[in-house]
């Protein structure tokens, strides 16, 4: 069970933990799920606790009851075709959808862990202390309102990814919304980010700190303006240190896409000819910084016969907090996709449960930088 949360009622952890294993697939459409009794004996409730949270998620069409056979967790088409009318105008008013949009990422990507779980997580710690339920939808290449937005089921939308204006206007801007990451100058609305200009400046000045005066950029798939400007100010800043940078130590690997949609790799990518072209050289830099794909990175390296950190020193970064159980452990900035979504809930509470205007505003998440072992000292400075 989940002890990460304070409920405020007895079905809560039950609903909780349903929601979450249904959202990240744990629970699949079609299966069935426990029994009201394996329910209530596992979670130390009654059979009429148990009835309470299984009537909320059948009320929000994520599960159905089959006379003589059991409940099962519904399919997307199920969902689509989910009315309105079964849920009351004072649960509407208590729901809040988290809506992705594929122009950040496809829909396999949202649900994998590293990002489904401290998005699903951060919101949660927060709806759940002020009962609000938490729903969740994609938007695809066709742009295709959710149910559950059409119906006027949502009181408020906490969303990700470059939205077009269109369906802005037609959706979203009567309701209460918070951006995250992407923001849009166009959008009267608030928005939590993370501070990708500390982000990076917190990366370099702990490499030029080492010693080194050489740092290439590697990307699996960037193309944010906004990170490469903040690469760019961030050297500017500490260029007086003596740093070097060039456009040829810019890596940038095409990532997959599919119908114009970012989808996670099937296979660990080869990314060894990329490395070669930069570290196989007569003066190559001394670090890397990785923005993303660092296991990926990591084998480059190793295929093309240089030594983390004895021949290039790395810094990766990461939606969560690693597990320390990796021979060598990574230095790496963490980006705090928790934190930036726990924010993102409480000014949206604030949004609902406020008698008075809130004015909109902006919110800059500072990365932390955890260190490792997978940097040190330029082997030059060594010597």
């Amino acid at each position: 069970m989940d002890n990460e949360f304070n409920y405020n009622n007895a079905y809560e952890e039950l609903e909780y933990n349903l929601r979450r294993q249904i959202y990240t697939r744990k629970l699949l459409p079609k299966q069935k799920i426990n029994s009201e009794t394996q329910f209530a004996r596992y979670y130390k409730i009654s059979r009429s606790t148990v009835r309470k949270a299984l009537e909320k998620l059948e009320n929000e069409g994520l599960i159905k009851k089959v006379r003589g056979s059991g409940t099962f967790v519904t399919d997307e088409k199920e969902r689509s075709g989910y009315r309105s009318h079964v849920i009351s105008s004072n649960t509407k008013q208590r729901q809040v959808l988290f809506l992705s949009f594929s122009t950040a990422f496809s829909e396999k990507t949202l649900y994998m862990p590293d990002t489904f779980h401290p998005i699903f997580n951060g919101l949660s710690k927060v709806f759940n202390a002020y009962r609000y339920n938490l729903l969740v939808a994609h938007v695809t290449p066709q742009w295709e309102p959710p149910a559950c937005l059409l119906n006027g089921d949502v009181a408020g939308i906490v969303f990700h990814g470059n939205v077009s204006t269109d369906f802005w206007n037609q959706y979203m801007r009567h309701l209460p919304c918070i951006g995250l990451q992407h923001f849009n100058h166009d959008f009267d609305c608030s928005w939590v980010m993370l501070d990708n200009y500390n982000r990076t400046y917190q990366m370099m000045s702990h490499l030029s700190r080492l010693g080194h005066r050489k740092i290439a950029f590697f990307s699996h798939g960037m193309e944010k303006k906004s990170l490469r400007e903040a690469n760019l100010n961030a050297f500017n800043e500490l260029k007086e240190s003596g740093l070097a940078i060039e456009k040829t130590w810019e890596i940038i690997v095409p990532k997959l896409r599919v119908d114009g949609e970012l989808y996670p790799e099937s296979t660990l990518p080869d990314f060894s000819k990329d490395i070669a072209a930069i570290f196989k050289t007569d003066d190559p830099p001394t670090a890397c910084i990785c923005q993303g794909e660092h296991v990926a990175l990591e084998r480059a390296f190793e295929k093309i016969g240089l030594e983390i950190p004895k021949d290039v020193s790395l810094i990766s970064a990461s939606n969560i907090l690693l597990r320390e159980d990796r021979m060598v452990p990574l230095t790496y900035i963490c980006d705090r996709l928790e934190d930036i979504c726990i924010k993102a809930a409480q000014m949206m509470v604030e949004l609902l449960d406020s008698n008075n205007a809130v004015e909109n505003i902006m919110v800059l998440v500072r990365p932390k930088l955890i260190i490792g072992k997978t940097t040190a000292e330029p082997a030059i400075s060594k010597k």
